[in-house]
């Protein structure tokens, strides 16, 4: 009896989730990013995008301020390869 993989199983997926925190303000978050990595992605996605961020206490989750749903897939695609990225909350 033979195992066949899904693309679920064998493939990473990233997820980006825009949020609304008060009145126009809005929060890029992303998960799924090895923590090995996170720190070097955060640096890099200050960089090319402009825009300021953090990480969350635990340091799992990267937060970007503003809205980057329309450019966030590209700029992950080329820093991290062949991953899925998947796009919460886009509009």
């Amino acid at each position: 009896m033979s195992h066949e993989l899904t693309p679920m199983d064998n493939e990473k997926q990233i997820h980006v989730r825009i949020q609304q925190i008060y009145g126009k303000k809005k929060v890029t978050t992303i998960t799924g990013i090895e923590d090995e990595m996170i720190t070097d992605i955060l640096k890099e996605l200050r960089r090319k995008l402009s825009c300021g961020g953090n990480l969350s206490k635990d340091k799992k989750v990267v937060q970007l301020q503003g809205d980057y749903s329309f450019s966030i897939g590209d700029v992950l695609g080329r820093m991290l390869g062949d991953v899925k990225i998947v796009v919460h909350g886009k509009k």
